[in-house]
């Protein structure tokens, strides 16, 4: 897998055209997703994902958030989604940006970015659908972005039954590496416990997640790799 994400940063840094759309998009689609698949095929843990999941490009999903005056709906795209074979249901998404643009809010900022609040819609909407479909909310689920270079994982965890939000940044091979990795075996219970009920924890409720205006307590938690 070093070799996998080695090979698609130096492609990334090398490209004279950093569009999201004519680059981006179909390196993950057409060479990095495969890649990464081929060589994870021998984990065990793995392979019941690869069997029951595909990824998807261009999924549709809407959310709503409130506010103390509105409801804010966001009607969007997730670039691609990992998403079990003859299911609505996904268990990790993956949001491009054009090369080295920039992902985070800036230094000292306490709001989260633009880029981090598309991720944390695009997780709420899946738990949602998820927990619509089969009344289930999964411990843990991730929601990927990166623009070639960087790669940020960011996280919705139930704590004690509540909804709280952490992102970890990695730009380093091996720190990327290890992002994937836990970002695939989180996918892969997630998959396990939607395939499998008698898997899934005995708990069924949860508090949603804050809306992205009025943040939390733990809305995003900077863990740099």
């Amino acid at each position: 897998l070093e070799v996998v994400v080695a090979t698609y940063q130096t492609f990334m840094r090398n490209s004279p055209d950093r569009d999201e759309k004519r680059v981006v998009q179909p390196q993950i689609t057409n060479r990095f997703w495969p890649d990464v698949c081929n060589a994870l095929r021998g984990y065990e843990m793995l392979q019941d994902l690869f069997a029951m999941c595909g990824m998807v490009d261009e999924r549709p999903y809407i959310c709503e958030f409130k506010t103390h005056e509105e409801v804010l709906v966001v009607d969007g795209v997730v670039d691609h989604a990992l998403c079990l074979n003859d299911s609505t249901m996904c268990c990790l998404t993956l949001q491009d940006k054009s090369i080295d643009a920039p992902m985070v809010a800036k230094q000292n900022s306490k709001s989260c970015s633009s880029a981090i609040a598309q991720v944390l819609s695009q997780i709420k909407a899946e738990v949602e659908r998820i927990n619509r479909a089969i009344r289930y909310v999964p411990e843990e689920y991730i929601g990927l972005l990166q623009n070639g270079i960087q790669w940020i994982a960011v996280s919705q965890k139930l704590v004690s039954g509540i909804s709280m939000c952490y992102f970890c940044i990695a730009s380093d091979v091996r720190g990327i590496v290890s992002l994937l990795e836990h970002a695939l075996c989180t996918a892969a219970i997630i998959a396990r416990q939607i395939s499998y009920p008698n898997q899934r924890p005995q708990r069924r409720t949860f508090s949603p997640l804050p809306s992205i205006e009025e943040g939390g307590d733990n809305s995003g938690e900077d863990e740099d790799e």
